[in-house]
């Protein structure tokens, strides 16, 4: 199973092995299962609230942020925070003429120094 890929060896150290060690020998034996396992493993003694992160919320962030702890997103393919950028903005009012968006790509240095 993807999901659970050591689910066969779990099986076998059930018997011998509290649920922590049965993580140290997954780690030996089979480290690609190793983080299912742990999320598993916490899931179990702490609650599924540990392993799930937090909803992102922008303004938190901004309030969290200084000129000198800027934004920086780091995006994943489909992840899109521009709408809910903007939005913000709008609310702050700063709007279209103190916001600058930079996409930090190939041969976008420049733009950046000079923003």
């Amino acid at each position: 199973d993807a999901k659970f890929p050591a689910e066969p060896l779990a099986e076998v150290l059930t018997d011998k092995f509290n649920a922590f060690q049965q993580i140290c020998v997954c780690r030996a034996v089979r480290p690609d299962a190793v983080v299912p396992e742990v999320q598993k493993f916490i899931a179990a003694q702490m609650g599924q609230r540990f392993i799930e992160p937090p909803p992102f919320d922008l303004k938190t962030c901004y309030e969290d942020s200084t000129c000198s702890t800027p934004l920086i997103f780091v995006l994943t393919p489909g992840a899109d925070p521009m709408t809910e950028l903007f939005k913000l903005a709008d609310e702050l009012g700063f709007g279209d003429k103190k916001l600058k968006v930079i996409s930090l790509g190939q041969g976008q240095g420049k733009l950046a120094e000079e923003a």
